[in-house]
């Protein structure tokens, strides 16, 4: 019983698994999208800054004022100390839903570009036969012909010019129309 187990399981050892590796850490930063991602965010988080700050800048202007007012009464005092805080917690509220919008642009633009890394793998795992693609980074040892990094990204700067084609072609329609 236990020979006939050991030319079975020599058998089953003996069939071919084709596999491939991917940087997928390297594919997502030479993205063609990964750049004008971050630029995008960037642009909104320095337009973010600008408005917060100047923000902080008119309550502190404010307090100043209202520090350096001596002819005010008590009740005029507190009416801008209402006021400051109200604007305090106006910055507040600005700064929390600017942050959760932010976060999701982000998201959002992380995931389309995962998404195109993803079906650039696919379309090569499914051309070159391949069971299983795997994470370059945590691999100890594999041979250099498994590397599918240079084949992913051929793939996506490829769909990426189609899709800049297609996007040009576009506008000169809307221009032709108008």
């Amino acid at each position: 019983v236990s020979a006939m187990f050991l030319t079975c399981f020599a058998g089953y050892v003996k069939a071919e698994i084709n596999i491939g590796l991917v940087n997928t850490k390297s594919v997502f930063e030479n993205h063609p999208k990964a750049q004008q991602s971050k630029e995008a965010m960037e642009q909104e988080i320095t337009m973010f800054q600008n408005i917060f700050q100047a923000k902080q800048e008119e309550i502190k202007g404010l307090k100043e004022k209202l520090d350096s007012a001596t002819l005010l009464s008590d009740e005029e005092k507190e009416k801008q100390k209402k006021v400051i805080n109200d604007k305090i917690a106006e910055l507040m509220k600005y700064k929390d839903e600017k942050s959760q919008e932010l976060q999701a642009k982000e998201e959002d633009l992380t995931k389309e570009i995962v998404d195109d890394i993803y079906a650039a793998i696919s379309e090569i795992a499914k051309k070159k036969n391949l069971q299983l693609v795997m994470e370059k980074g945590s691999t100890l040892y594999a041979a250099s012909g498994l590397d599918l990094t240079d084949d992913v990204m051929q793939v996506i700067e490829k769909k990426s010019q189609v899709s800049k084609v297609k996007s040009q072609e576009s506008e000169v329609k809307g221009q032709e129309q108008k």
